[in-house]
């Protein structure tokens, strides 16, 4: 046998050029059945080779399994060829060489192999005690070899394993699904959903067909799915296959992680075309969660039908239901064509139970879809049952709230709904699609107003705990959550068009007009606390009080602030951070003050310098001479005095003195002009907020002085929320940056040393920005998973501000934007007094307030116009991925 190993296998070579071809033609386009003719291909090697090494084979009975994906008929391009080498007696010596000479051709042709081999007896020992070998053997088919080998292995599996291990089979499943769901999360609602082994992926539907294969074994075969839901699950199945074969293809390796970088591909591989390569993404993505929640569901209906276990089965409080092994029930069949409200009260029994609704219950409610339409849409107490369901339900994702959408039920209630069900935003800031997110909104609401809660809130937002206790009546602020996204899927502002259909389903349900009004008002102005809060200078009196004019009332305010946080902690981590926490929760109370204290609770702004600065002479007692005080707060610009408690300006003062003093000993030692040039010093400390460090820089004040700053601290991978720039009379800039946690976070000592150091070459021209930033952004150690691309713009704001002009860039980030941008209102002549740096899911709204050389506002409409063109073509630089769709 050896010899005959060694030659070259025409067998092989028909396998390689048979899948190049059909890899090929997959390119081109034709997806379908590509995993069954590529495992009919390796069929066809493995028979055509044992043709070939005919006479050397061993002489005992053996037989070649095909196992996994493979005995699946399932291989996508770069899947592992799973196979068993099953021998009825004891493994012979000569084993080895038949490996050998059965897999060295495919390893030669660079395919990716699983191979084992094993007797019949110690295969069915094994899948006793291993439940992954049982799964492997479920799959099982013979290949090449003696077929009656294969035949055994099933009737080992029927008399000695099925009947003994199916309860253990099942809970070793369950045990795996959790782990899936910890480590790949539920697929059916993630915007990079792991195709295979998430939630609702290809390896839900291989624990079907395992739960199915074992249960028929054991002579306890199970009648749970029609005709027409296996077919339907088949073509789930077949849909995630195909969407798998396009991703191995368009990465060019195994890969099942469906990422951002590679949806495009796929979905144009899959048929899907549109406008733009975004909407095909979308349309895709919609279909690919709609199969992957399906096959969820049938999974956990599938398992508990099964495999639950014997267990009291209670009985429920509505004589309408009854408790099977399966989950909830009708009481009658036909129960609700007479009784189409038993179809909610089935969910919320389950909320309330934490058990769930079976399978035929859920296949009784898509059945009566139209019928329960009609009879319950507009049906004044429909919709407080459902709130009241999203109050009980504390499985988020899950739970009844979950299964109810997925019924479709929900959609038939309320259509505005269904229509925005499936949106999905192809971006990198909403974790989840549009139905899903606004399922995990109103969770969260409910997380927040659910009575003896417990434990630590929702984000940690113990204010909006409070916010919550202080609601009588949730109704508006319930129906706000479910509302306040219906108006994507419309043209024009979303908010807007939320706000109208908010009225339509809150008019049709009845609901009363003064919770109709303040369920509008909170759709219509749900993203307006978010924007105030990381886009606004929250020490301006003039955007608190702007912002109590909006609100109106301290309870509306109330209202929003659950909703806005809610919204932001459904949409994902990008959009939740304890930066964005801090500034929501401070112009909260900023605004709540305003609101339940009036204006005239507080001193006036000239009293209250004059308080700042007493109190700032007494901390100084014994630390400093009250000249240098006076000289001091003479110096201090009057916007330190409105943004600094007094703690912190006395810091500033000694901080002014220390540059004073090595500003003159530099001018001692350097000629002419250059004394002071470059002499910088950096202070830090951490912030109230985990995660993040004020720094104070102190420099002599020069023209691009914040693009240079920007630009070093963007060099040394710190991220800058927020900066405060205070120049003093005399020539002294202390410029405040809130920037993230340094990456060495072990030692942040030695990083605000090498930022000193690098601001200091920078300034003295012994450090190039441009050319060290460009060379960060071009290092194969930056490089990053591909992010959907975001189109720049550039608004000019006069109204806001008395004295200051308020620009805003939106784009997509890059490493050095901010200085890049910094750079250009430099260029441009523009003196920037303050800038909030707002940016999650890879873009960026950096905020700048700028007077001009003058110190006036930017009202010369030609100016603001070149400096839009100018910001913009600054956005849309090379590197920047705000230039694309």
């Amino acid at each position: 046998m050896g010899r005959d190993a060694e030659a070259p296998s025409p067998a092989a070579a028909a396998l390689g050029a048979g899948r190049s071809a059909l890899l090929e033609e997959a390119r081109a386009g034709n997806l379908d059945g590509f995993p069954a003719r590529l495992s009919a291909a390796v069929d066809r090697y493995f028979r055509t080779r044992f043709a070939e090494l005919a006479g050397t084979l061993p002489a005992v009975p053996f037989c070649l399994l095909a196992v996994g994906g493979y005995g699946r008929s399932e291989l996508c391009p770069h899947s592992d060829i799973d196979c068993l080498v099953l021998f009825s007696g004891r493994v012979p010596r000569r084993a080895l060489e038949l490996v050998r000479a059965l897999f060295h051709p495919l390893w030669n042709l660079g395919l990716d192999l699983g191979q084992g081999v094993r007797s019949l007896a110690d295969c069915l020992s094994l899948a006793r005690s291993e439940p992954q070998v049982l799964a492997s053997l479920l799959d099982a088919r013979a290949v090449a070899g003696d077929p009656a080998l294969a035949e055994k292995l099933v009737a080992g599996l029927t008399s000695r394993v099925a009947p003994r291990r199916a309860v253990g089979f099942a809970r070793w499943l369950a045990e795996q699904n959790a782990l899936r769901e910890a480590q790949y999360g539920d697929a059916s609602g993630l915007l990079e959903p792991d195709l295979k082994n998430g939630l609702g992926g290809l390896r839900g539907r291989h624990h079907i067909r395992w739960l199915e294969r074992v249960l028929d074994l054991g002579g306890k075969p199970l009648d749970l799915f029609t005709g027409e839901e296996r077919a339907e699950l088949d073509q789930y199945g077949m849909f995630l296959l195909r969407a798998r074969t396009a991703l191995h293809l368009a990465a060019g390796r195994r890969l099942d992680t469906l990422t951002f970088e590679h949806q495009p591909r796929v979905a144009e591989a899959l048929g899907f075309g549109g406008p733009s390569r975004a909407l095909a993404v979308e349309a895709f993505l919609s279909r690919l969660h709609c199969c992957m929640a399906r096959i969820k569901t049938m999974r956990q209906a599938c398992w508990r039908a099964c495999c639950a276990g014997p267990r009291r089965l209670a009985r429920p409080e509505d004589p309408r239901l009854i408790d099977s092994a399966a989950g909830l029930d009708f009481h009658a069949p036909g129960q609700l064509s007479a009784d189409p409200d038993a179809a909610l009260a089935i969910f919320l029994a389950s909320a309330r139970s934490r058990r769930p609704v079976s399978w035929s219950a859920l296949r009784s409610i898509r059945a009566a879809l139209p019928r329960l339409s009609a009879a319950l849409s507009g049906r004044p107490g429909i919709l407080r049952t459902l709130l009241e369901l999203f109050l009980a339900d504390r499985e988020p994702g899950q739970g009844p709230v979950q299964v109810l959408a997925e019924t479709g039920l929900l959609s038939a209630l309320i259509p505005e709904f269904g229509r925005a069900e499936h949106l999905v935003q192809f971006d990198d800031y909403h974790l989840h699609p549009l139905g899903r997110h606004t399922l995990e909104c109103v969770c969260v609401l409910a997380r927040f107003l659910r009575p003896g809660a417990g434990g630590e809130p929702p984000g940690g937002c113990r204010w909006c705990g409070e916010a919550a206790d202080r609601l009588d009546d949730a109704t508006a602020l319930l129906l706000a959550g479910l509302c306040h996204d219906l108006g994507k899927p419309l043209p024009g502002d979303h908010s807007e068009r939320g706000e109208g259909l908010c009225r339509e389903v809150a008019a049709r349900f009845g609901v009363a007009h003064e919770i109709l009004e303040d369920a509008a008002f909170l759709v219509s102005r749900h993203l307006f606390l978010p924007i105030a809060a990381t886009r606004r200078d929250l020490s301006d009196e003039n955007v608190v009080s702007q912002a109590a004019e909006v609100v109106g009332t301290a309870r509306r305010l109330d209202m929003l602030a659950l909703l806005s946080v809610a919204d932001c902690l459904a949409t994902g981590p990008r959009a939740w951070n304890n930066w964005t926490a801090a500034l929501m929760a401070e112009l909260f109370f900023k605004v709540r003050k305003l609101l339940t204290e009036g204006p005239l609770s507080e001193p006036d702004a000239a009293r209250k310098i004059v308080e700042k600065r007493d109190r700032v002479r007494a901390l100084a007692v014994g630390r400093f001479s009250s000249e240098a005080v006076e000289r001091g707060l003479d110096a201090m610009p009057v916007r330190a005095l409105h943004v600094l408690d007094a703690e912190t300006l006395l810091e500033h003062l000694e901080l002014a003195g220390e540059l004073e003093e090595a500003v003159a000993e530099d001018r001692l030692r350097k000629p002419g002009d250059k004394g002071g040039v470059g002499v910088c010093l950096v202070r830090a400390r951490p912030t109230a907020v985990p995660g993040y460090w004020e720094l104070t820089v102190a420099a002599l004040d020069r023209p691009g002085l914040f693009a240079t700053l920007a630009g070093v601290l963007s060099l040394h991978g710190l991220d800058i929320r927020s900066a405060e720039l205070l120049t003093w009379k005399g020539g002294a800039a202390l410029d405040m940056f809130v920037v993230s946690e340094p990456p060495d976070n072990l030692f942040p000592e030695e990083v605000w040393a090498r930022v000193q150091r690098s601001a200091h070459y920078a300034l003295t021209g012994k450090l190039d920005l441009e050319y060290r930033l460009e060379e960060r952004r071009r290092s194969p150690l930056r490089a990053a998973a591909a992010r959907p691309r975001y189109r720049p713009s550039v608004s000019v704001d006069n109204a806001e501000s008395d004295f200051l002009t308020r620009i805003e860039v939106k784009a997509g980030d890059r490493l050095g934007l901010l200085h890049d941008v910094a750079l250009v209102l430099h260029r441009l002549g523009l003196d920037i007094q303050s800038a909030r740096i707002a940016s999650s899911g890879g873009r960026v709204a950096d905020v700048f307030y700028v007077r001009d050389g003058l110190g006036l506002k930017l009202t010369d409409p030609e100016q603001a116009r070149e400096a839009e063109r100018s910001l913009l073509e600054t956005a849309r630089a090379p590197g920047n991925r705000g230039s694309g769709e």
